[in-house]
């Protein structure tokens, strides 16, 4: 995600300026916290989301999202598409009158539809495409956006496309001195296509909850480059016999996992 702002792309129709401004910034929201962006938790909708969707170049896709409380009809439902280093888009507004507004740039290919029986909405793309690979976000608001709320985004990765660019991966590590306080390891994803991809930080074989910086690249509009820098106190990486990069990329069917053991300092 681009931390420079939120720029947005064409005009929706049948939808004000200032509605359209309110559902970018509850957007930004549930981009930055991932969690809805209200605390009272009783005053919105909880809305779940599958994290992952893979589908073959040419075919249907479908993506879900399912309303916990209220009925679904009772919603206007809004999807919006982000992708590395692009500023997110919105896709359509799907209102409660049953009116669907679409961006310009989205053509009928993305299609709308409520499903009553299981309380969810469907985001549906015709004729998926490898460059549709995405996360996807579905919110759900009531009404001028006094409870909007998102759901965690569903990674999108079309496989089967003659563009499809497996990654390549390489681990570097900072000076191993002992007399240091933090130990830095940085892992280089180079040369993939779509840009829908996932970093693990592994430590022992389990993933860590510590926090990684990871950024993003797209270079020549043909290929993504990535970089994830974990930190770890010293005393850590001495007493780990093992810490890996795993690095997941559906579209091209691939899990690479690079290990400290395996690398040399620089």
């Amino acid at each position: 995600m681009d931390g420079s702002g939120i720029r947005i792309f064409g005009s929706l129709r049948k939808m004000g300026a200032l509605n359209l401004t309110a559902a970018f910034a509850q957007l930004m929201s549930c981009l930055l916290l991932m969690a809805p962006p209200f605390y009272d938790c009783s005053s919105v909708p909880q809305v779940l989301q599958p994290l992952r969707a893979s589908f073959a170049e040419g075919s249907l896709a479908i993506l879900t999202c399912t309303v916990q409380e209220g009925a679904i009809h009772n919603y206007n439902i809004l999807w919006f598409q982000t992708k590395p280093s692009r500023p997110p888009a919105n896709i359509l507004r799907h209102g409660k009158d049953g009116n669907i507004s679409r961006i310009q740039g989205f053509t009928e290919r993305f299609q709308a539809i409520r499903v009553p029986r299981n309380n969810s909405h469907l985001l549906q793309i015709q004729g998926v495409q490898t460059d549709d690979s995405a996360i996807y976000w579905c919110m759900v608001e009531s009404g001028n956006f006094s409870n909007a709320t998102c759901g965690n985004g569903t990674r999108l990765s079309v496989f089967g496309g003659r563009a499809v660019m497996k990654p390549s991966v390489t681990l570097l590590t900072s000076d191993q001195d002992p007399s240091t306080p933090l130990f830095y390891i940085l892992c280089l994803v180079n040369n993939f296509y779509p840009g829908v991809l996932e970093v693990t930080w592994k430590i022992n074989g389990h993933a860590t909850t510590r926090e990684a910086t990871t950024a993003s690249l797209w270079d020549n509009e043909a290929y993504y480059n990535l970089g994830s820098l974990l930190e770890l106190p010293n005393s850590i990486w001495r007493d780990s016999p093992s810490i890996s990069c795993e690095v997941r990329h559906d579209s091209s069917n691939s899990v690479i996992s690079k290990s400290l053991l395996e690398c040399n300092g620089f």
